[in-house]
């Protein structure tokens, strides 16, 4: 078995005869000694690495620009090998796939094999931007659906971004937006507005959906025992039948101003109801005056009774309507550091 050298070790690297030094150049001299460094070096500087060789199966009448980053234009929508997707009907589906780092995550993320071959891999390519006439991208890249979505999904047009981070921005705002053009009139059988791509009508206000985790039914990250309950539960008369279950995890969003008006009217009856209770206090006492201006013998239980009404009637609402002025002042007023409404972050 042949000694192992050190790459590092130079003083040790002798020409093919053994009888001379060949002591290779290392990078750091070349960097001391200002010399240049060209693409030999392996990726330093921005020069090219050495890579496994990865041969793309592109299906008949595909082009592309590259191998590895790679810009593939696709005769028809192709998620996997040429006998996958849309284009396996012959519907129209034509496809510019963008994609950088092929098979990136197979051998435990050290990339393909040297002369490996194949089409292409949602889950193991590093980062891609897909644009397809038609296709099935919920099913394509693997997203979970809705409870009350259809059971198959419908082929559309669509453009999926994928990477293991994704960033937008925009410098004077980003926005997300579901629905046809506003204040424009397409031509077509319709008339009245943009349709989809396959000239058919688009929902009045299709769903954004937010999915953390790719994961649409229970919540994870339900504690038994917490939330749930059951309709035998004698917790039961106490909460909205809405309830009863296991919550789920994709949910709807509360809108901030709706919800500042409806804590808004929860916290006005609540302070009608202290003030309430607070008049009926306050008249307790009067009458028990009264009674014992008029019975002299009942002078002394009426007014423990009239300090036991202060104590444990006047007072707690009292204090209850500063927590409740609190609550206002804290959640409610526009410009609180607390205030449960987004100030930049609008949703319909």
């Amino acid at each position: 078995m042949a000694k192992k050298t050190k790459i590092s070790d130079k003083l040790k690297f002798v020409d093919c005869e053994g009888t001379g030094s060949t002591v290779p150049e290392l990078i750091e001299e070349r960097i001391s000694q200002g010399k240049p460094v060209n693409g030999s070096f392996g990726g330093l500087f921005n020069t090219p690495t050495e890579k496994a060789r990865f041969t793309f199966m592109k299906p008949k009448g595909a082009s592309s620009i590259g191998n590895s980053p790679s810009i593939n234009f696709l005769p028809g929508d192709m998620p996997g090998n040429d006998a996958t997707g849309m284009g396996v009907t012959g519907a129209p589906s034509e496809t510019i796939d963008i994609v950088v780092g092929r098979m990136a995550s197979a051998n435990g993320g050290e990339g393909p094999t040297d002369g490996m071959f194949g089409g292409n891999s949602f889950g193991a390519d590093a980062a891609r931007i897909y644009i397809s006439r038609l296709t099935k991208p919920d099913k394509n890249f693997g997203i979970d659906r809705r409870e009350n979505e259809d059971s198959t999904e419908q082929p559309r047009s669509a453009i999926v971004l994928k990477a293991d981070k994704v960033r937008i921005i925009g410098r004077e705002g980003v926005k997300i937006v579901t629905g046809g053009a506003r204040g424009t009139v397409f031509g077509g059988p319709f008339r009245r507005g943009e349709p989809n791509s396959l000239g058919g009508r688009i929902p009045y206000a299709a769903k954004i959906d937010l999915i953390a985790g790719n994961h649409c039914g229970e919540d994870p990250g339900y504690m038994p025992g917490g939330m749930e309950l059951e309709e035998t539960d004698p917790g039961l008369m106490s909460v909205s039948s809405q309830h009863i279950g296991k919550p789920k995890y994709l949910q709807p969003i509360t809108k901030g101003t709706n919800m500042t008006m409806c804590i808004t009217d929860i916290l006005d009856i609540l302070d009608d109801i202290m003030d309430t209770i607070n008049k009926i206090a306050s008249t307790n006492i009067s009458v028990f005056g009264a009674i014992a201006t008029a019975v002299p013998a009942t002078a002394g239980p009426i007014a423990g009774a009239q300090t036991s009404t202060t104590i444990f009637a006047n007072t707690p609402c009292w204090r209850a309507r500063l927590r409740v002025m609190g609550v206002r002042l804290h959640y409610l007023v526009p410009r609180s550091m607390y205030r449960i409404a987004s100030r930049n972050v609008n949703t319909t």
